[in-house]
């Protein structure tokens, strides 16, 4: 403080360090009245850097009557109380106080009028953020008000026994939070609240909740309880993960006085690992030394090969001397009976169960006191149905928390003969509730034994067998429980494979099981030999019973993958049967109805009708009776027609049909005999989309050529220009064609059937083939062998939208898109000899004035001219090879000039000015 403008100053104090907050600071200036005075603040800092000191609102004010509290403060803050404390400057005794939740407006708030200063203030909500104010009240006044200062409540302590089964106050997919503290080891997750999703096993153990914990993380959960010294307590919860091994998730439990890792000092649980299936219970017993608020922790430890733990229904309570029972299990599962079992972990000789429909409340499901076995067979259960039992046990004077609940699930009724399942009234990967799958020893992440819809034969599901590159596992395709298993049975079912090449490796059993808890009662009925199976195709296969003498069961497919190899097994439509004991009677209506009457090589088609009792048909066909030349006993399955698609003109067949069954074939079946037409056709290809054609057909170089412009798509994708449209060519000689497309690029072929032999051989007849895909035109020179006789020919010209080399097949399309065209090649070697007689022949000018100059490389030997009624107006003479033939006496016009060399003769159109 200065009076002298600044040349001297007292100090008013001096050494204030250590504020970490804003501090109010007041000094009395009475002692400075009546003078002009000057303040100076002073800051020194002795550190090198990061160090800062402020200062704000500097008042200088008339001494107020009633000066406001300074200093606001609160400590000893717990979950429903907190003391509130201030600095007086005015020597009053009382205050008003007003609080309430965090932005209250001043006025609507709580006012408590005190005489105490810290005040203690009661009646607060755990895990609020609250704000106070304080005013003086100096007798006849107030001071103004000081604040607001705001603190929060911590949550209270839990009051035993505690329950946290995630039913409230969390929101889905977010951390868990509120009074239930969280502090992260490793990774960056924490344990979620979790109630929609359901996939790697995090559906809630019951109700609606959970909590899990992802991948890669350590976390500790922490619960605040109220304990008392020497009282012994058991904390409980349920945990899985979605992996079977359990060295990659450890849950822990342990105490400790304060919410961090640090003070977990008291172990409950030691580090346990869990595993998928159902929820592993972890248990445990402690014994705190004083009385207070503990902090129980629950460590996750997930390493990176499950996806996650899931945790439900954390319990602690006062530990019971009539102990928890453990390790439920039921076993002898049947479709109305179940044995029940469990652990005794003290030395009770009677327990309590109580069972009743999956998902039923305690307290209505059916009771059981007294039970003075460690075993209990529940009968009178319902037929595929999901249950649940508890057990505790009955100490006398008490009785224990109850355990459980342990779900299982009744079998399906049995079933006999006639029986089927064609696995299409689920949804995929799920099996019929009356089967069930299991897979034994696999060391794959990826195998599966479920239904697909990727094959199917039935749609849309097929059962599969896949082993992901397992070669260790046993997998077991389980039925429902037949009474009437007998040697007067059989068994039948499709089967597919895909095994990539991989053939011959793997096993398939077919056997019985008369317990599906127990694998070692599988018995072995047939072994089948998968090389025997299509690739990427459906086979029918047969099983008879006819060795087995077991009696009642169920019946099992065993898989084996035998090598590491992916493979995929398929099984769809399965049925079990009485197996037939006769053999069904020969066919009737057998009909033979030729493809095209009038052509004999177009072939025949054989239909008959269906016969009771057989399972396939066997079809021989021969050209001499009784003979199998053409077909051998072909099995043709339940088919009941077949199509010989190619015969001989006027060859007479003879064709025998054969049902059968497993138990034998038909005998004393007819033959049938057949005779073809004598005449011989092409055949005639077939298109359904009119998309692709060609438009514009034409050759040139030829003697005669054709051109078959915009002619649009044919009827049907063919069109026969046989006897419409000829080329005349001759020996050694050749042509040009050019063609354009419509509809696309496609795949062009010509051919030409010059051994006359009514097809068109890939081989020696293909006479033109694209080898890519072109738009067109195309445009290609086909030469004549020099050895053709003469004759007509037939010419096929096709275009393919889905076959860009369709060289190999004249007869059809690759997916009915394109169009084929037939044209007629007349093989004329004449007119071959006056190409040559002619060749270098010249005759001009044309029109022609006077004089027609003709020349020749041989000698010319008469010329005559014709007018257009035929008659002759000049004709001379001649030997030699040029000649000037003078037409000026002719009258206007076209005329006819026949020019000869000996035998060979040309015409040529000439018009006279």
């Amino acid at each position: 403080m200065s009076t002298d403008a600044g040349a001297t100053y007292t100090s008013l104090e001096s050494g204030l360090t250590g504020y970490a907050d804003w501090t109010i600071k007041i000094y009395d200036l009475t002692a400075y009245i009546d003078n002009d005075v000057m303040l100076q603040f002073k800051g020194t800092s002795n550190a090198s850097s990061g160090s800062y000191i402020e200062l704000d609102n500097i008042i200088v004010q008339e001494t107020p009557s009633c000066e406001a509290p300074i200093n606001l403060m609160v400590a000893g803050i717990t979950g429903g109380s907190a003391q509130l404390a201030w600095t007086s400057l005015a020597g009053e005794t009382a205050w008003e106080i007003e609080y309430e939740t965090t932005g209250f407006s001043q006025g609507s708030g709580t006012t408590v009028v005190v005489t105490e200063n810290p005040f203690e203030l009661e009646g607060l909500n755990p895990l609020t953020s609250y704000e106070f104010y304080v005013r003086a009240n100096c007798g006849g006044e107030y001071s103004s008000w000081a604040g607001p200062f705001e603190f929060a409540t911590p949550c209270s302590a839990y009051a035993i026994p505690f329950v946290e089964g995630f039913e409230s106050g969390y929101t889905h997919d977010a951390d868990v939070a509120g009074c239930l503290a969280q502090e992260s080891a490793y990774g960056s997750q924490k344990w979620l609240a979790n109630n929609t999703f359901t996939n790697y096993n995090r559906t809630a153990r019951t109700g609606d909740w959970n909590a899990y914990l992802r991948y890669n993380n350590i976390d500790w959960m922490f619960i605040p309880v109220n304990l008392v010294s020497g009282q012994s307590y058991t904390v409980d919860l349920y945990a899985r993960q979605d992996d079977s091994d359990a060295s990659n998730v450890l849950m822990t439990i342990s105490y400790g006085n304060a919410p961090n890792a640090s003070a977990m000092t008291n172990e409950i649980v030691a580090p346990t690992g869990v595993v998928n299936g159902d929820y592993q219970k972890l248990s445990g017993h402690f014994t705190p030394a004083t009385d207070g608020i503990y902090y129980v922790g629950i460590k996750g430890d997930i390493n990176n090969f499950p996806y996650y733990i899931s945790i439900d229904d954390i319990r602690i309570d006062v530990s019971s001397e009539c102990l928890e029972t453990s390790d439920l299990v039921v076993s002898q599962i049947t479709d109305v009976t179940a044995v029940f079992g469990w652990t005794s972990l003290g030395t009770e000789s009677l327990w309590d169960i109580e069972y009743g429909v999956d998902g039923f409340t305690q307290g209505t499901g059916t009771v059981v006191n007294g039970v003075n076995s460690n075993s209990y067979n529940a009968i009178g259960l319902t037929p595929n149905t999901d249950y649940q039992f508890y057990v505790r046990a009955n100490c006398g004077t008490e009785t224990s928390i109850w355990a459980g609940p342990y779900g299982f699930t009744t079998s399906c009724s049995s079933f006999t003969a006639p029986y089927s399942q064609n696995f299409d009234a689920t949804i995929a990967p799920n099996l019929d509730a009356c089967w069930s799958a299991d897979i034994e020893g696999s060391t794959a992440s990826y195998s599966a034994l479920e239904t697909t819809t990727n094959v199917d034969l039935s749609t849309p599901n097929s059962v599969k067998f896949q082993n992901s590159y397992d070669n260790d596992g046993d997998y077991y395709l389980i039925s429902p429980r037949f009474t009437d298993l007998d040697a007067a049975k059989r068994i039948k079912f499709q089967a597919y494979k895909n095994f990539n090449g991989d053939a011959n490796s793997g096993v398939l059993e077919l056997g019985v099981m008369t317990d599906v808890s127990d694998y070692n009662t599988f018995v072995n009925v047939y072994t089948f030999d998968v090389a025997n199976f299509d690739e990427d195709n459906w086979k029918l296969v047969y099983v008879m019973l006819d060795s087995y003498t077991g009696g009642e069961g169920h019946i099992v497919f065993k898989y084996q993958p035998g090598t590491s190899d992916y493979k995929v097994l398929y099984i769809d439509d399965f049925v079990y049967e009485v197996a037939p004991d006769a053999a069904p009677d020969c066919a009737t209506n057998v009909q033979v109805n030729a493809i095209d009457v009038d052509c004999g090589n177009k072939g025949v088609q054989i239909s008959w009708d269906a016969v009771s009792g057989a399972e396939g048909y066997r079809l021989t066909i021969g050209t001499t009776s009784g003979g199998n030349d053409v077909l051998d006993a072909e099995d043709l399955a339940l088919n009941l027609s077949y199509e010989l698609s190619e015969t001989l003109s006027g060859t007479t067949y003879y064709s025998t049909v054969i049902p059968y069954n497993t138990f034998s074939d038909a005998s004393g079946c007819e033959e049938e005999s057949f005779t073809m037409s004598a005449e011989i056709c092409f055949c005639e290809p077939e298109a359904s989309s009119q998309s692709t054609y060609v438009n514009n057909f034409s050759t040139t170089n030829a003697m005669v050529n054709v051109s078959n412009t915009a002619s649009g798509f044919a009827s049907n994708g063919y069109g026969d220009y046989y006897d419409t449209m000829t080329i005349a060519v001759a020996a050694n000689s050749g042509f040009e064609f050019t063609l354009e497309l419509v509809g696309g690029s496609a795949g062009v072929a010509m051919w030409i059937d010059w051994n006359k032999d009514y097809s068109f051989d890939p081989a020696t007849e293909l006479v033109y083939e694209t080898t890519s895909y072109t738009n067109g035109p195309v445009t290609q020179t086909v030469t004549v062998p020099e050895t053709m006789a003469d004759d007509d020919y037939r010419m096929r010209i096709l275009v393919d939208y889905n076959d860009s080399t369709p060289g190999d097949n004249p007869c059809e399309f690759n997916t009915s898109r394109g169009e084929a065209e037939d044209y007629k090649i007349t093989m004329n070697n004449t007119l071959s000899a006056i190409s040559n007689t002619f060749e270098g022949f010249r005759c001009y000018p044309n029109p022609v004035d006077n004089v027609l100059y003709v020349s020749a490389q041989n000698n010319l030997t008469h010329i005559d001219v014709y007018n257009l009624v035929g008659q002759e107006v000049i004709s001379k003479h001649l030997s030699q090879k040029t000649y000037q033939l003078d037409m000026s006496e002719l009258k206007s016009g076209m005329y006819m000039v026949k020019i000869s060399s000996h035998a060979v003769s040309k015409i040529i159109k000439v018009f006279k000015r």
